[in-house]
């Protein structure tokens, strides 16, 4: 008894000596730790600012009511895109089953008169003007005398994937920015016709083929999707980069050099829109010079940024209900 007695003291002394202990070491620190503020509250979102259009672009809508952009690709240097070239929308049409006139400006110029040098168009039974597709593809000649696409597929070819391989987009209230990652020739099946790119398996599948047919001089597809050609000498792709399912792709599609059969594509992944409101701190804004009339309600970036990701359903065609597979084809370029 008397030995179970001291045995119970020393445990409570040592007990006391370590809650003395802790207690010392706690005013040593200050006390109690006061939780950390969430670094979210020193958040603001900005708006972003006005965008500067390249000198003598402006947009007329009465004027021109399907132009939605000007595009440069400013390092192309010997091509006339390296200065850029306004983008049109194809036209509504009565007499058309989709309701567009998709290929209005194959051969025609932003007035309507007939020009064999065409414009630059997207397809609108395609594609969206505000470029929120995943894949919006845009037409162009190849021109002799480096007009419209001419003389793109030479500059991508020979292209380093560096921080001047840009395409800008601008449109009157924003500039988007996109890094070119490939150069392929590819068959004349219509891309957007053969693939719904809103399905994640179909826009990796076509990407993941992009990869195996720059490495595979034999690369074939036996369908019309993934239609890659893998010719020698005309391939280069930034394997590093390909784009995956929730990236924006841009597709510059011309006629490929001394070949009916088939079309080069140029294309490009978004890597910026000065649309898009930035998140920043407010020491990083104040530093910035942000004036209040730039900071919006949290509330805005869910907003945008979920209004961003939605797609027309409407304006999609169901390739899963084609039953002519072998007829679609890109009109000559």
């Amino acid at each position: 008894m008397e030995k179970t007695k001291k045995h119970f003291l020393r445990r409570a002394a040592l007990l006391l000596a370590l809650l003395t202990l802790a207690s010392a070491v706690m005013v040593g620190c200050g006390g109690k730790k006061e939780p950390e503020q969430d670094s979210k509250d020193d958040e603001v979102i900005v708006k972003p600012e006005p965008v500067v259009l390249p000198e003598g672009v402006s947009f007329d809508e009465k004027k021109y009511p399907d132009v939605f952009g000007f595009m440069q690709v400013p390092n192309a240097s010997q091509c006339a895109i390296s200065k850029g070239h306004y983008l049109a929308q194809s036209p509504k049409s009565a007499k058309s089953e989709t309701g567009y006139d998709d290929d209005y400006y194959l051969n025609r110029d932003l007035d309507g008169v007939t020009n064999k040098a065409g414009s630059l168009y997207i397809q609108a039974h395609y594609n969206k003007s505000d470029l929120s597709d995943p894949v919006t593809v845009i037409y162009g000649h190849n021109m002799a005398n480096r007009s419209m696409f001419g003389g793109l597929q030479s500059y991508a070819e020979t292209l380093k994937f560096d921080d001047n391989a840009l395409v800008y987009i601008y449109q009157p209230d924003r500039k988007v920015t996109y890094r070119i990652f490939a150069g392929i020739p590819y068959d004349t099946s219509h891309i957007l016709y053969y693939h719904d790119f809103t399905d994640e398996k179909v826009f990796n599948d076509f990407f993941q083929a992009l990869g195996k047919a720059a490495d595979d001089p034999k690369y074939k597809s036996d369908t019309n999707q993934n239609a890659f050609y893998s010719a020698e000498g005309c391939v280069n792709v930034d394997k590093a980069n390909l784009p995956t399912a929730g990236d924006k792709v841009v597709v510059l599609s011309v006629c490929k050099n001394g070949d009916d059969n088939h079309r080069y594509l140029i294309m490009a992944k978004m890597v910026e829109d000065s649309a898009e409101p930035i998140v920043m701190t407010k020491e990083e804004a104040e530093a910035a010079g942000v004036t209040a009339d730039r900071i919006l309600d949290k509330d805005a970036l869910t907003d945008k940024t979920g209004a961003s990701n939605k797609t027309d359903a409407a304006a999609k065609t169901d390739t899963s209900a084609k039953t002519d597979t072998s007829a679609k084809t890109d009109k000559k370029s």
